[in-house]
């Protein structure tokens, strides 16, 4: 007798539940194909990848809007945090094809836009990293596709000249934490609400609110 087939709605690997239309599985990263588009070779003929092989992987930026951010002992509404894959080696593309003009670039402008390829995320990833922040740590994410090759003037996220408010986040050293690759969080907390929080209710009162507060004369 056939082995029974697995649930489609579980992946084929590692049996945990998918996500609604994931193309990975956010537990082990296997990817997603249903009976219909396996491709089988016919006998002594291979697949041609054709396409596939000139074809420049797909790179994302990835960012969450979060609310009731409690950063320094006050608390802040629509923060936003650019996630961002830190201490990586080797590039998901090669430079010289990831970076315009890459070959003409000095030492130093290689280094900032080489950072900067090496922080995006490929498609698997961004699937693991937003599978991750949505079961565990209760938070959505948003992902974009980049458009490749860059502008040789992109610098990572660390290389961001240091201003007031601005703050990192260590995911990677959260004790939950389960993904094969690391991942920091920046976000600066000046683009966010303050909430301000009184005896009955919570209300949020936007920057530029407070801004004219501050401005109108006191009663004497």
């Amino acid at each position: 007798m056939a082995p029974e087939e697995k649930d489609p709605g579980f992946c084929q690997n590692c049996e945990n539940q998918l996500l609604p239309d994931s193309k990975f599985c956010h537990k082990c990263g296997s990817p997603i194909t249903s009976k219909e588009n396996e491709i089988k070779p016919s006998d002594g003929e291979e697949i041609s990848k054709g396409k596939e092989e000139i074809k420049l992987q797909e790179l994302y930026q990835c960012y969450s809007i979060v609310n009731n951010f409690r950063y320094k002992g006050i608390y802040y509404d629509n923060l936003k945090i650019n996630w961002f894959v830190t201490e990586r080696k080797k590039p998901q593309v090669p430079f010289d094809q990831a970076i315009i003009k890459y070959s003409q670039l000095s030492t130093a402008a290689r280094a900032h836009s080489e950072k900067y390829i090496l922080e995006r995320f490929t498609q698997m990833e961004v699937e693991l990293l937003k599978g991750y922040l949505n079961s565990i740590q209760k938070i959505s994410a948003v992902s974009e596709e980049i458009e490749l090759p860059v502008s040789e003037n992109e610098r990572g996220y660390h290389a961001i000249p240091a201003s007031p408010g601005t703050d990192f986040i260590i995911l990677y050293k959260k004790q939950s934490y389960n993904l094969p690759f690391k991942v920091e969080g920046i976000f600066n907390i000046k683009t966010a609400d303050e909430k301000i929080i009184g005896d009955d209710k919570e209300t949020v009162i936007s920057r530029f609110l407070i801004g004219d507060l501050k401005k109108q004369p006191q009663k004497k």
